[in-house]
Order: structure tokens, then C-alpha cells, then sequence
């Protein structure tokens, strides 16, 4: 028998359901009006270029939030995308976004919140904010597709109180707690789709925001190195690679953990890398990966931020280096001179001196810290796991959060609640995305993950039996995860 006190689900998958716009075309073919360059697929059958949506993600139960829909990648890259999951086949990250939902459903974190007086701002981060066309050349974790961050615009312009980035500063520095459910939005790179289709949507509903630009990337009009290696991993036309300056072995496209994992290195690789030397290992996998597309350009160039900063004037500029490099990963002279580079790039274009910094990959070290401070900047920020912002926060490690897709986790991440359902532990540092010194690694912020919750009882009740199918493939799942004990379906 149940016990008193159930959560109530109806809702659920409205909330969180993803409208599949049509697949993209099954040949790579660049939209028009782009610039990407195709070579034809080669007809010996080594790579399969389209698929059905495959077996191996039926199998990943627990998938967590972090790839959201990816039916388009499916149609366009087939097999050559299946890799990606293994990134995000994660139970324990699947169990912990399950109870936040639970949470935020059952109104019991605004119910802490009101109780409690808890006060504090939270800090969103973007990337990129593109449909399918684009889409398909981002890694899926960072970028969300525009209906879904207009989704997201929505529930802030109605429930919550967007600020610009630099009133929260203000705040700051004011010793100032901010009221629960204030925000400040913030978008990464410089993305051409920040123009092109997050600023009218912010436009829409009356929100600023904040872009800290690559100005490297920017004065070239170059695509970020990261969407050219994805590129790379999912159009590839070859079956195998080598790349003996990251792998000693060979490795084999076909099997998903090996592609993975050498994705994985590859980025490790760059993001330590010096700009030439990105530049020479791009141009060799190019020839070893052999390519049917590379992407357009995705990234604005300054006559697109002068547009930006002239039709959006509630968009702010920051900086967020020049080349994208980790600045905790080279001498004092190299950071700094991606410091000066930035600065000297946004006078020049824009007539401005940026006051805000992003630390790139959110690597940040005492040394770099002092650096930024000594550049004059306000404040500085990196990504983080859902924290508060309050009068006593750094100015120079103001910690971020990558926005999610479920409507439902936004709701609790950006009203502060899910913070207050963390449990801190002494000594540890938890993952993903901790935000620490990385030189001097006793330097921690971030809440520990959260202990075995278990919940009673779900009431899913619905009108339509498809929804009540929906929802219960994804609450059986947390009776099989053993923190579910009952399930009522109430179905009219």
C-alpha cells in the first residue's frame, strides 16, 4: 500500500517533451547561404551514412539530460554519431536529475525556499542556440535547439527576475544578497546563432544578457576548433585512424567506446594546445579522417557583433580570451598575452574595454585569477553545477551553470532550489564540471551529490493513453533504479 504524501506528475511530459522538427536531409548537403565545403561519400559501403534511430540508444537506459533530442543527428550521421552516448549513459546523473524534477514538481523546493528565506542568483550559460541546420556541426552538449531556449525565455519573463550580467556584479559588489530567482543569462564564444537567433528571442520577451567573445576566432571569422573535430567524428569517411601524437594505436571508428575515448583525448589535446599547433593537427586529421562535409562559418565576425550590439543593446560584451586557450596550462606570458590580445581586439573594433571575463573550459588558477585582476576586469566566471550568488561570492570565480533542456530541471536549477537539496561533504570534490583552483585543488566550490533518495509514491494521470505510455517508460525506470516503491496510474 502507499504511503501518505505522493507526488503528482501530470504535466510531466508536457513539460519535458521535445517537438521533433523534420530530420534533416539524409545526403550532406550544406543550407543554403552557408559556405560549407562537401565531398562526396565514397560508395565502397565502409561508413553507413544514415540509420534508424539506433538499437544502442534503446539500450542506454539511463540517458541523462545532457544530449537532449538527437533524432536529426541520428538522420544525419547515423551510426558515426552513436559515440556521443556514451558520454551521457549515466545512471547515477539520470537518478539525480529524476528526484530534481521530483522536487520541482511537487513545489517542495519553492516550498523550501519560501520557508527557509533562501536568497541568491544563479548565472545560466549558453554556447550555442541552433536548429537543426547548424545543430548538426555542434557537439550536442553545447548547443540547444530554439525552441527550447525559447521555452526557457519564457518561464524567466514570467517567473523569474532576469538581470543584466553587470547589475548582478553591482550586487556583488555591493555585499548584496540577491532575492531567490534572480538571473543573469550569458552566452560563450560568440556564436554567429547568438545574433542570428537567440538576441530576437531575448528581444521577444524583454531579457539581457551577456556575450564573452573568442575575439581570436572573431577577427578571422573562423569556426571554433571544437566543432571542426566534432565534424570530424561524425562525417568521417574512413573506417580507422591514426593519430600517434595523441594514441598509441590505431583506432577503430566502428567501435563506439574506442571512438570515445579518443574524442576524448583529442580534446584534452586542444584545449592544452597553443594555437599553431591546433592548426597543424586539424589540417592532419582532416587527411586521416577524410571528411564527406566541414562546417560553414559559425562563429560571428565583428561586423556581426557591431550588428549585435547595435539592433540588441541590452546584449553586454565580455571577453572570453583570444584564442580559447586553457590559460592555467602555459606560462604567466602566454595567458596574459591572451588577456591583452582580447582587450586590445574589443577597443579596436568596438570602441569598448570590456569589464567581465570567462575563464576558458573553466580552468582557473591563482595565478590566472591575479592576472585577470591585474587586467583591470570586474569580474570573472566559470561553469559550475547549480550555484548561488551572493554578497559574499567572488567576483573573480563567479560560478555558472550549462543550462539543461527539461523545463522542469530549469525551473528548479534556476530558482535556486536545487542547492538546498545537496549535501555537502567535507574533503570531497564531486563531478562533472567541479569548479576549482586547478593548482590548488583544496579550493572548492561545489555542493556534493545527492544521497539516496527515495520516493514513495508517482500518480501519473493523464487523458491520453500514448502520454501515460510516455511517462511510465520513464518512472519505471526509477522503480528499476530501487528509489521508486509505488506507482499509481490514474487514468480517466
Amino acid at each position: 500500500m502507499c504511503s501518505a504524501g505522493t507526488i503528482n506528475l501530470r504535466g510531466i511530459a508536457a513539460l519535458d517533451h521535445k517537438r521533433n522538427e523534420k530530420h534533416l536531409s539524409n545526403n550532406c548537403n550544406v543550407p543554403e547561404g552557408t559556405s560549407g565545403a562537401c565531398v562526396p561519400t565514397p560508395d565502397d559501403g565502409s561508413v553507413a551514412t544514415t540509420q534508424a534511430v539506433s538499437s544502442m540508444h534503446r539500450r542506454n537506459t539511463f540517458q541523462s539530460d545532457a544530449l537532449g533530442d538527437t533524432s536529426a543527428y541520428e538522420a544525419q550521421w547515423g551510426s558515426r554519431f552513436h559515440f556521443m552516448y556514451q558520454f551521457t549513459n549515466d545512471r547515477k546523473m539520470w537518478v539525480e536529475q529524476f528526484a530534481q524534477k521530483m522536487l520541482w514538481l511537487s513545489g517542495i523546493s519553492g516550498g523550501y525556499n519560501r520557508v527557509f528565506g533562501v536568497k541568491g542568483a544563479t548565472i545560466q550559460m549558453y554556447h550555442s542556440v541552433s536548429g537543426h541546420g547548424d545543430a548538426r556541426w555542434i557537439d550536442p552538449r553545447f548547443t540547444i535547439p530554439p525552441d527550447a531556449f525559447e521555452a526557457q525565455m519564457r518561464f524567466l519573463s514570467r517567473h523569474r527576475n532576469v538581470v543584466p550580467y553587470s547589475a548582478l556584479v553591482d550586487m556583488v559588489e555591493r555585499h548584496e544578497d540577491p532575492p531567490a530567482g534572480t538571473v543573469a543569462i550569458t552566452f560563450d564564444d560568440g556564436y554567429l546563432d547568438t545574433l542570428r537567433v537567440a538576441a530576437p528571442i531575448l528581444e521577444k520577451y524583454g531579457l539581457p544578457a551577456i556575450a564573452f567573445l573568442v575575439t581570436g576566432y572573431i577577427d578571422r571569422g573562423q569556426t571554433q576548433w571544437s566543432d571542426e573535430l566534432f565534424t570530424l567524428f561524425v562525417a568521417h569517411t574512413r573506417t580507422s585512424v591514426k593519430i600517434p601524437q595523441v594514441l598509441p594505436s590505431t583506432v577503430d571508428l566502428n567501435d563506439a567506446d574506442a571512438k570515445a575515448a579518443a574524442y576524448g583525448a583529442l580534446l584534452s589535446w586542444f584545449i592544452s594546445a597553443l594555437p599553431a599547433a591546433r592548426t597543424e593537427m586539424l589540417a592532419y586529421l582532416v587527411e586521416e579522417f577524410r571528411p564527406e562535409c566541414m562546417p560553414p562559418r559559425l562563429t560571428m565576425n565583428w561586423d556581426e557583433v557591431r550588428e549585435l550590439t547595435r539592433k540588441y543593446p541590452t546584449i553586454e560584451i565580455g571577453v572570453h580570451s583570444a584564442e580559447h586557450l586553457d590559460m592555467t596550462a602555459h606560462e604567466e606570458a602566454v595567458a596574459q598575452n591572451e588577456l591583452d590580445q582580447c582587450l586590445r581586439a574589443t577597443h579596436r573594433e568596438l570602441g569598448l574595454r570590456p569589464e567581465h571575463f570567462a575563464f576558458p573550459y573553466n580552468h582557473m588558477s591563482t595565478a590566472a585569477r591575479a592576472l585577470v585582476r591585474k587586467s583591470g576586469f570586474r569580474s570573472a566566471v566559470a561553469s559550475g553545477h547549480s550555484f548561488r550568488i551572493s554578497g559574499k561570492s567572488d567576483l573573480l570565480a563567479l560560478p555558472r551553470m550549462e543550462t539543461c533542456r527539461s523545463l522542469s530541471l530549469f525551473g528548479l536549477r534556476t530558482g535556486g532550489g536545487e542547492e538546498a537539496f545537496r549535501f555537502r561533504k567535507s574533503g570531497s570534490v564531486p563531478s562533472p564540471h567541479p569548479l576549482q583552483d586547478r593548482k590548488d585543488p583544496s579550493i572548492v566550490v561545489q555542493c556534493a551529490p545527492m544521497s539516496t533518495a527515495r520516493v514513495s509514491a508517482v500518480i501519473v494521470s493523464y487523458n491520453s493513453a500514448d502520454t501515460v505510455d510516455a511517462s511510465l517508460s520513464s518512472v519505471r525506470k526509477a522503480h528499476e533504479a530501487g528509489f521508486l516503491d509505488c506507482l499509481v496510474v490514474d487514468n480517466s
